[in-house]
């Protein structure tokens, strides 16, 4: 799997607003230590989303591509 580098932009500060729930997470991921700040929490999960969306995509051209290989063998 290819992967992007981020290229450096300027930041920007975002609001956002969540259910208890996922501030939750947030609190259990802060607390345990495996990350230092709510953003490093919630870039983690952009990036585990950026990297499903890719494997989807992916699965979803092949799949076409199949279908379309098979369509032309008839």
């Amino acid at each position: 799997m290819e992967t992007k580098k981020m290229a450096k932009t300027t930041k920007k500060k975002t609001s956002i607003t969540l259910n208890n729930y996922y501030l939750n997470i947030i609190k259990r991921e802060l607390k345990i230590g495996r990350y230092d700040s709510i953003n490093q929490v919630v870039m983690s999960g952009l990036r585990s989303l950026e990297k499903e969306e890719y494997k989807s995509e992916t699965k979803r051209k092949n799949r076409i591509k199949k279908q379309k290989s098979e369509k032309n063998k008839k």
